[in-house]
């Protein structure tokens, strides 16, 4: 084939190509959640399916892939045809965490997937329970500093976010706690609340129905924000303990594809998740149903730079706790 030959192909296929994105979808979509049925991620995509559904046009199932810090479910994503049809739901965990907690995780998240939006977010707040006795963040680090390895707190594995404040927090103050790992918010609840550990994080507005029942007492803010469900609480740079994760760090929630997903779809699945987050009622589920969560839209773009960003920050901090991918 000569030169005029490739290009007059190249430009014959164009309408076919446009024409089949016009025609997107034509059948059903999986959503690949790497976390637990059951998870509050799990709950917040299922939701999100619910109001993208019959905007989209087609149904929206939601598979449950869970393991390996998100890994399992994510590299499947990574994997699968560049269609519009397999996607996935993403956190920082398993986009960021994962590469230093893991060998080989399969994917490398800034550059094996098309980052399509965020669309949740929420701050995560420090907690004490009422048997400690501590009732602030300058008591906690008092106390941590008088009896190193007095108090424990749980988290979900190394990596996770519990772990990473901690660890943020020993750096800055010279205190020291004992990590007890979790495989989830339940379990560990039940050991708060039991005393076996004194100290977690999780989200607002859970923290704020225990604090009326006396029962747990937030401590310090993560990320640059107060949240509008505890206005109260400061932020731990507001109280003077400043680091870029303490600083900087939020959760949130994404929508991914694999790798080459046509700009098209691309373009498409940001429209619907923005009509779909701007529903009164999704707003309502994400602050009293998913723990005081709020709709946020991020793009593509602006999604790869945060991401990218964020990676650094939190894989600089690990290296520098010593943790070794298993």
């Amino acid at each position: 084939m000569d030169r005029r030959q490739f290009i007059g192909a190249s430009l014959a296929a164009l309408p076919l190509a446009s024409a089949w994105a016009d025609d997107y979808p034509k059948r059903a979509i999986r959503w690949i959640n790497p976390f637990p049925a059951g998870s509050p991620t799990d709950a917040v995509a299922r939701k999100l399916a619910e109001f993208a559904s019959p905007i989209i046009g087609q149904p929206i199932f939601i598979e449950n892939k869970a393991g390996a810090n998100g890994s399992i479910g994510t590299q499947e994503v990574a994997r699968s045809a560049p269609d519009g049809y397999t996607m996935g739901i993403a956190i920082g965990d398993s986009l960021i965490s994962v590469a230093s907690l893991l060998k080989n995780p399969g994917y490398d998240s800034r550059k094996d997937l098309s980052l399509i939006c965020k669309f949740s977010s929420s701050t995560t707040v420090l907690f004490a329970n009422a048997q400690s006795g501590i009732r602030s963040l300058s008591e906690l680090i008092a106390k941590a500093k008088a009896k190193p390895d007095s108090l424990s707190y749980a988290s979900f594995g190394q990596g996770t976010q519990p772990h990473m404040i901690m660890a943020s927090l020993e750096e800055v103050t010279g205190a020291r706690f004992v990590h007890v790992p979790y495989k989830g918010l339940a379990p560990a609840m039940q050991d708060i609340m039991g005393n076996v550990v004194q100290l977690s994080v999780g989200p607002p507005v859970m923290i704020a129905q225990y604090m009326q029942k006396n029962q747990l007492f937030p401590l310090a803010i993560l990320g640059p924000h107060r949240t509008e469900f505890l206005p109260q609480v400061a932020t731990f740079v507001e109280q003077g303990f400043d680091n870029p994760f303490l600083r900087e760090a939020t959760w949130w929630a994404g929508l991914i594809g694999p790798k080459k997903l046509p700009q098209a779809i691309m373009d498409r699945w940001g429209d619907v998740v923005k009509q779909a987050i701007s529903k009164p009622e999704f707003a309502q589920f994400l602050a009293t149903g998913a723990g005081g969560q709020l709709p946020t839209f991020v793009g593509p773009d602006a999604f790869a730079k945060e991401l990218a960003s964020e990676w650094e920050m939190t894989n600089t901090l690990l290296r520098k706790l010593g943790v070794t991918p298993q």
